[in-house]
């Protein structure tokens, strides 16, 4: 069932597998805080929920996260202080997220079709298990920008050795899906048409 917001949709868990599935496709499933606080909320309630025995976290589109909502950014830098309180507020939210990931009782399984960047890829990261689809891309592209991926690099340093993140932080280029198993970003990588069923025989079992 969608939400009013159009934001997440929430299936009723089925054989103690709940799917999350990140629907805001005109910001590239970007990590705004309205997503976040419904993935906190959910990711919350299944945590104690105990018909839910793992969650798989999908997204609709090409696109499962492009990352933090850069229009929400550059709004914030217009506004009083140059947007610090908020920056700050958004960024202890994506770190109260990423720490609910790792610290729930249930596992998350990312299941990634399309391109996965900068915080998306960090979600990625974080994710107990992660299955792409064979044209998925993963890229911490914020040194284009002049801006290093530090937050992301946290989870990213934690899943991949040093030498393969740094690679990814320093030179912000893409990484394919065949890439991404070698260097244990994710677990494995299937044909689009095969991801859904693959994941959830990993879930069910």
């Amino acid at each position: 069932m969608k939400n009013e917001m159009n934001i997440l949709i929430k299936d009723i868990p089925r054989e103690g597998i709940l799917r999350l599935t990140m629907d805001d496709q005109k910001t590239g499933n970007a990590l705004s805080e309205e997503m976040m606080s419904k993935l906190i909320e959910t990711i919350n309630k299944a945590s104690i929920d105990d018909s839910v025995k793992v969650i798989i976290l999908a997204a609709e589109g090409g696109i499962f996260s492009s990352g933090h909502n850069l229009k929400q950014i550059t709004d914030a830098r217009e506004q009083v202080e140059d947007g610090e309180p908020y920056f700050k507020q958004l960024f202890d939210q994506c770190s109260s997220l990423m720490k609910l990931i790792v610290k729930c009782p249930k596992p998350i399984i990312a299941q990634i079709t399309g391109i996965a960047t900068a915080a998306g890829c960090q979600l990625v990261a974080t994710c107990d298990l992660a299955y792409a689809s064979s044209s998925s891309k993963f890229a911490t592209p914020g040194v284009n920008l002049g801006l290093f991926c530090s937050t992301p690099m946290v989870a990213l340093t934690r899943a991949v050795k040093n030498k393969h993140a740094m690679e990814m932080l320093l030179t912000g280029d893409f990484v394919d899906s065949r890439k991404a198993k070698e260097i244990g970003l994710i677990n494995n990588f299937y044909e689009i048409e095969e991801l859904k069923k693959e994941t959830v025989d990993i879930a069910s079992k």
